[in-house]
């Protein structure tokens, strides 16, 4: 079947090239602890696993807050009352609150399953703790940034999306390093 060969040509290149920033975090992890880097096989399986955690993460960094008041206006017209309009402020808290509890927890996750070494978690959550707050700030700042000074697309035009996507990446995995490397001094 043709759509089965092209649905598992992608799921291959999937493999090989979407694993290749969770075989960077490896690698970085693994120079900061000093730690021998594993065998290709076992850097590409550790990597996909680890994939799958980023991608959740990032959804949590992007579509909890973007979509949190969509859903919140589909269960009121489902429901079609406007009692949920008067837990506002709970919502608000717990909808940011939440967010940044499941990014600590995949963070810290991350930084104790990337060395090839058994870490303590421990040891992980200054840095994880920094990564999300930090994670946090830089997408309020830089969404302030982009919403009220900056015009891209005077300049760019239609790419100016994408390179604004690439810079926040850039800025999320900075601090991504940074915690880990925080991590290090502590351990």
């Amino acid at each position: 079947n043709m759509q089965f060969e092209g649905v598992a040509i992608v799921l291959v290149l999937y493999l090989l090239l979407g694993s290749n920033a969770p075989a960077s975090i490896i690698t970085a992890s693994n120079l900061l602890y000093e730690i021998e880097q594993p065998n290709y096989f076992r850097l590409k399986i550790k990597s996909f696993f680890m994939t799958i955690m980023i991608v959740i993460l990032l959804l949590f960094v992007v579509l909890i807050p973007l979509l949190g008041d969509t859903i919140v206006r589909f269960l009121i017209e489902i429901f079609n009352s406007d009692f949920l309009y008067s837990y506002k402020l709970p919502y608000i808290i717990l909808k940011g609150l939440g967010s940044f509890v499941i990014m600590y927890f995949i963070i810290k996750l991350l930084y104790t399953l990337a060395p090839n070494k058994k870490i303590m978690s421990t040891t992980t959550t200054k840095g994880a703790l920094f990564t999300s707050v930090g994670w946090i700030v830089a997408t309020y700042i830089f969404a302030f940034y982009i919403t009220k000074i900056a015009s891209y697309d005077v300049i760019y035009g239609n790419f100016a999306n994408i390179l604004i996507l690439l810079l926040w990446l850039y800025i999320l995995a900075y601090l991504f390093v940074v915690g880990m490397a925080l991590n290090v001094e502590k351990f």
